[in-house]
């Protein structure tokens, strides 16, 4: 290996930080050898550390790579899943608004319990059904009063719900 004067000269130029790169390398080669001569071994545990902490910062970053692709992964990973979730949900929305569409296309319609009818006769006589179902005589609530009158109002309204139905 070198001798022992060249390397105390190449720890003067390290402490002095005129040394090259492959100075360096030269001296952490020297001190990771088992031949370090007694007036040297103080710097043994020196060389020893930046070695070590070379290491570390090289494994520091394989872990930083690693773990920079690995989040990098997750969200490609994220993006993905919420990409393919929003396209299921327009599918979905598509897919219900295409079968929800009304059979009606234009013109008058009712919807009764949920069903359709365009037939304005039908309209009118499930309406006269459910009136005639819930009306009650007046006789009944007032049965001393004259109604007659009432009754004439009573039948012109029920005429022209019948106009509006038929129109």
């Amino acid at each position: 290996m070198s001798s022992q004067k060249t390397i105390h000269e190449l720890i003067e130029k390290y402490f002095e930080g005129e040394t090259s790169a492959s100075e360096e390398l030269q001296l952490r080669q020297y001190f990771r050898s088992q031949e370090v001569s007694g007036d040297l071994k103080l710097y043994k545990s020196l060389f020893a550390y930046i070695d070590e902490e070379a290491e570390l910062r090289n494994v520091a970053k394989q872990a930083d790579s690693k773990q920079s692709f690995s989040v990098k992964r997750k969200i490609l990973y994220i993006t993905t899943a919420a990409a393919a979730c929003v396209a299921i949900l327009l599918s979905i929305n598509f897919f219900n608004q295409s079968q929800q569409l009304s059979p009606i296309s234009g013109g008058s319609f009712a919807i009764i319990n949920g069903q359709y009818y365009t037939n304005a006769q039908l309209v009118k006589s499930i309406a006269f059904e459910a009136l005639k179902n819930v009306a009650v005589p007046t006789t009944e609530y007032f049965p001393d009063k004259d109604f007659d009158a009432q009754k004439e109002i009573m039948h012109e309204q029920l005429r022209e719900l019948s106009n509006i139905f038929t129109e």
